[in-house]
């Protein structure tokens, strides 16, 4: 499997590898990644892996979305899940699990408490959940509120999904200039958009997380012709 960058840097991750979560210590038995369309595109790598000590929940429904590679990318992407884990299996976002790998290769402490939330029903056994919100975490957060709001904006003027469009932005805010620089590429990419450097139409303030205001000018991008 190729290397994960995560915030300790590049970290090499292979089956076989084992890294602890919670109370959980996982073995990584294979790496997934499905392109996911819909509000949120891209690409998500996951690293699927068991705990052979847990309970066998195989006859879960849940136990069917964190083996298939499509299913468990598309609920990480959607919900921005870091994991998912029914009895033995789990599926992680590759950087959350190299991150987790480092830090128990390395000996060192992680801030990452699991919170279980279990199922009475029998259906889908225990999933675990992690909330904490760390600086990259809140950077995410922010960069899918701006792709979402400018998407909404999209739609309110009247462009359908399959409309590209060009796109200029202004804040002053420090925050929102970091979301740009690290999330630039992803936000353009849901928004369907390509920066430019002047736009003659109307500006759009969008709210951002009920704190700040993000200045937008669009429209849609013509087709050059064939």
């Amino acid at each position: 499997m190729p290397a994960v960058h995560t915030k300790y840097g590049s970290v090499d991750i292979n089956v076989g590898d084992s890294f602890a979560y919670g109370e959980y210590l996982f073995a990584v038995y294979a790496w997934g990644r499905d392109t996911v369309t819909g509000m949120y595109a891209g690409t998500v790598p996951v690293i699927l892996a068991h705990d052979p000590t847990k309970p066998d929940l195989s006859q879960n429904p849940a136990h069917r979305i964190v083996t298939s590679t499509g299913l468990v990318c598309h609920l990480l992407e959607e919900l921005n899940i870091k994991c998912f884990i029914c009895g033995q299996y789990a599926a992680f976002d590759a950087e959350f699990a190299a991150a987790r790998l480092h830090e128990y290769r390395e000996g060192l402490p992680h801030s990452h408490g699991a919170e279980y939330v279990t199922q009475e029903s029998q259906e889908f056994g225990t999933l675990a959940l992690d909330k904490t919100i760390d600086r990259d975490l809140e950077l995410e957060g922010l960069a899918r509120d701006i792709a979402h709001s400018i998407q909404m904006a999209r739609k309110k003027a009247g462009l359908v999904m399959e409309d590209q469009i060009e796109l200029r932005w202004e804040c002053a805010d420090r925050q929102i200039k970091e979301v740009w620089q690290e999330f630039q590429n992803f936000i353009l990419d849901v928004a369907q958009a390509e920066l430019v450097d002047g736009l003659d139409v109307a500006p759009v303030i969008l709210n951002i997380d009920k704190k700040y205001n993000l200045t937008v000018w669009f429209r849609k991008k013509e087709k050059k012709d064939a």
